[in-house]
């Protein structure tokens, strides 16, 4: 199967989102936040976090993550309704038709001199919709790499300020409750493994970094 789109995938963290909050799922195509205040958005969110957090025992490093970036799609899709004028917002659905259309068909649509203030519309209209789609890229990116940080430090049950030692401490206590032969999952002791790994590597190329600004400065 193909990649979901951005719609489908706007829906999809809408449906979680309103299934964590105990409300019925909104008609396909609707705005997924729709009859829900901040406050039940801020709570089905804590509650997904508390539930999914990979220090509880049925908790999953996937699934917490995932709980942060529906969160944070649908903030932005919530800030981007309300900064762009509905008129003047280009769809995901018109995009796609204009996209499929081929080459004669365009030619027929913007050919008249009548269609010239048309042509230069949606122009004005894709251009800004590809900067902002851009800008959201760029932000979500960047969330992305935030929670993937502290997503493994909460897999071991610390905070990123944690000495070196403390993390080695969390990690054993840890991977000793999740193993295997202990009763843990397969699944989620290798998770935690490659999070105390992916925090090393991290620590290792940011110490790098740190001494390599020393050496050049002196």
């Amino acid at each position: 199967t193909g990649r979901a789109g951005p719609t489908q995938v706007l829906e999809d963290a809408g449906r979680r989102l309103r299934e964590a909050a105990g409300v019925k799922p909104v008609a396909r195509g609707g705005y997924q936040l729709e009859g829900l205040s901040d406050q039940q958005v801020n709570l089905a969110f804590r509650r997904r976090c508390i539930r999914t957090h990979p220090s509880r025992e049925q908790g999953h490093l996937q699934e917490f993550l995932s709980a942060h970036l529906d969160h944070e799609l649908l903030r932005q899709w919530q800030a981007l309704r309300s900064d762009s004028p509905s008129a003047n917002r280009l769809s995901d659905q018109e995009l796609l038709l204009e996209l499929s259309k081929g080459d004669k068909e365009v030619l027929e649509t913007f050919s008249s001199g009548a269609a010239e203030e048309e042509l230069k519309r949606w122009d004005s209209r894709i251009s800004e919709h590809l900067l902002r789609l851009s800008g959201q890229k760029d932000l979500l990116e960047a969330e992305v790499s935030e929670l993937r940080n502290h997503g493994n430090y909460a897999a071991l049950g610390v905070s990123p300020e944690a000495t070196d030692a403390e993390l080695a401490r969390a990690y054993k206590t840890a991977a000793f409750r999740a193993h295997p032969d202990r009763g843990g999952s397969k699944e989620a002791f290798q998770a935690l493994q490659a999070a105390y790994e992916q925090i090393l590597e991290m620590r290792g190329a940011a110490g790098k970094r740190a001494s390599d600004a020393e050496g050049g400065g002196g």
